[in-house]
């Protein structure tokens, strides 16, 4: 990958002396409210799953009022805007995602008391799009332009059942991962929070199918629920060794791997014997040979069980009906593992831009979002926050606290132009 004239990256402190930079610093901090009015109007704007096409026009509107004026959508909805630079080279990608996990039918609406803002979906990721729309208007306010290409992307389908589609589109239609010399993905709220790695991730759905029949007549017939409930009982021990183990201390460390069953449902009424039952299983590691491991392990349950189950009712005559079970397997989403050495001049970069501006910088733990993908593709990247803090993520109880919200956009600022450079 052609990154080397990259990898020397200017220090923090000694772009924020740049007049024009400096100032910049000071209006993101005195911009917070206008910060905040942003982050509601886009929490305000629905983006469901497979559904985020009124939030990535509003973002396209936003940034066209920035000056920006090469913005466009993709074929998987991506909204990708150009900031225009003074030379050509490797990219610098700013990436937040459109997209929140609430269905089509809840429409947020944003109760503020304070500095603290409620509604489902206000950090994740409001937060990270009001940042990137703040990078654009600053860099406008301030005619800061970029050295390299900069390109800002609001992209679909980063959570759940999006399995990273639109990351994933990106980087095999409209970008070539060799071409990016930096991917800075805003995710998360707090600025002194950088993440270098992602987890690997394998969702399933497991479904085991049976003749069923009425619950007295045919009492006796093979019944899926049985035999799925005999497999997640092998599942759980498998969850069981590698839940976090507490030393002698009272510290935890975290797992290297988990395996989640999420979702379970079947059977047709409480008067019949089940025709199907299934279950939903989240496996994460950060090793990829681990991830492969406990998908191995949680299978051969599953098949082990479904098995050994057999069975016919009372009045049913050999061959007449099903006496064992299907099973089936389906991929719902596959996530894969990445990881950058935490001495790489990236990684250094952010957590140098982290701690100028929040005064402490910490490499976090891996997640799995959007950085997955060009991590895996052998594309510098990190992960940073919006700013601020918050809770309840993924619940409709979300809520946000605005203390410190402004360094999020001072840290995406820095970062970006540590990255792209800066043009004299």
């Amino acid at each position: 990958m052609s990154t080397s004239s990259m990898t020397d990256y200017p220090a923090p402190e000694r772009l924020a002396r740049e007049a024009r930079v400096a100032a910049a610093l000071r209006w993101l901090r005195e911009q917070s409210e206008a910060a905040l009015a942003e982050q509601i109007a886009f929490c305000e704007v629905p983006a469901p799953p497979f559904g985020e096409e009124a939030r990535g026009e509003y973002l396209m509107a936003r940034l066209r009022v920035e000056g920006l004026n090469d913005v466009r959508r993709d074929a998987e909805g991506n909204v990708i805007a150009r900031v225009p630079a003074q030379e050509e080279g490797p990219s610098v990608v700013v990436a937040a995602h459109l997209d929140s996990v609430f269905p089509a039918e809840v429409q947020p609406k944003v109760q503020r008391q304070g500095g603290i803002l409620r509604g489902p979906g206000i950090g994740d990721n409001a937060r990270g799009l009001a940042s990137m729309l703040m990078l654009a208007r600053a860099l406008r306010q301030f005619k800061l332009k970029p050295k390299r290409p900069l390109l800002l992307v609001g992209t679909v389908g980063e959570e759940g059942a999006g399995n990273l589609r639109g990351v994933r589109h990106l980087l095999k239609a409209e970008l070539a991962p060799e071409s990016i010399g930096a991917f800075l993905v805003v995710d998360g709220l707090h600025a002194g929070y950088v993440t270098a790695s992602g987890q690997g991730v394998i969702r399933e759905r497991v479904t085991c199918g049976g003749p069923g029949g009425h619950s007295y007549a045919h009492f006796g017939r093979v019944n899926p629920i049985y035999a799925l409930g005999q497999a997640l009982a092998e599942v759980a021990k498998i969850a069981e060794k590698l839940a976090p183990q507490r030393s002698g201390t009272g510290a935890v460390s975290l797992p290297r791997a988990t395996c989640s069953v999420t979702r379970i449902g079947g059977g047709t009424s409480i008067n019949a014997l089940p025709e199907e039952a299934w279950f939903e299983i989240d496996l994460r590691a950060v090793d990829a040979q681990k991830l492969a491991e406990v998908h191995q392990a949680y299978r051969a349950a599953v098949e082990q069980a479904v098995r050994a189950a057999h069975g016919r009712g009372a009045f049913d005559k050999s061959g007449e009906v099903a006496e064992t079970l299907t099973l089936s397997f389906t991929t719902l989403g596959e996530r894969p593992a990445g990881r950058m050495p935490s001495d790489a001049p990236l990684v250094q970069a952010a957590l140098a831009a982290a701690r100028f501006v929040a005064g402490s910088a910490h490499l976090g733990d891996p997640g799995s979002c959007d950085v997955n993908i060009p991590l895996s593709l052998g594309v510098p990247g990190v992960v940073i926050g919006g700013g601020g803090d918050g809770g309840d993520t993924h619940a409709l109880t979300e809520w946000y606290d605005a203390t410190n919200s402004f360094q999020g956009p001072q840290l995406l600022l820095l970062l970006s132009l540590m990255t792209a450079g800066l043009a004299k």
